[in-house]
């Protein structure tokens, strides 16, 4: 990572650390400051390409934003930790109340 990069100020009142927020919000502010740092490298140099990180070196940790799968981003609530990148997909996420798992399925509780 270019340590040159200045991050956005985020929204401290939605993105609040200790809060709880859905998946699919904190997933657009990694999405968008993913997409803003790789336009700070290409204008930096043309020959660079950037793409949203890859993980797979790093070890997993159950439950962290940039391990789930978007099918189900609106099936999860993180709680805010960090909004800094690159460390965003590190917070941790929980199945939003109203949903449960079974038979190793995501149900609505009904």
């Amino acid at each position: 990572m270019d340590r040159g990069f200045s991050q956005k100020k985020v929204n401290s009142n939605l993105f609040k650390i200790g809060k709880k927020i859905s998946a699919t919000q904190l997933k657009q502010l990694m999405d968008d400051t993913d997409r803003d740092y790789c336009n700070y490298i290409a204008a930096k140099d043309k020959n660079k390409v950037c793409h949203n990180p890859t993980y797979a070196m790093q070890p997993r940790i159950a439950n962290q934003l940039k391990y789930l799968d978007k099918k189900y981003l609106d099936k999860y609530v993180c709680y805010i930790h960090t909004t800094t990148y690159p460390n965003i997909g590190s917070n941790i996420c929980e199945l939003a109340p109203n949903f449960t798992i079974v038979n190793g399925k995501i149900e609505s509780r009904q």
